[in-house]
């Protein structure tokens, strides 16, 4: 723990900021690729919807 005690604010900040653009990355591809799924499904349900009133 001394080490991480030992680290200047300038290495601090870097390592957070890290973390931080890390985790928003994930935040961000996750919620595209979850939008796609349900764009996909809204589709998908919808196609089917108008299909089944056609028959």
């Amino acid at each position: 723990m001394e080490n991480f005690v030992n680290l200047s604010e300038q290495e601090l900040k870097e390592m957070t900021g890290g973390a931080v653009l890390e985790t928003a990355a994930v935040i961000y591809v996750t919620k595209w690729v979850a939008g796609g799924a349900i764009a996909l499904f809204g589709a998908g349900a919808f196609v089917g919807y108008t299909e089944g009133k056609k028959k």
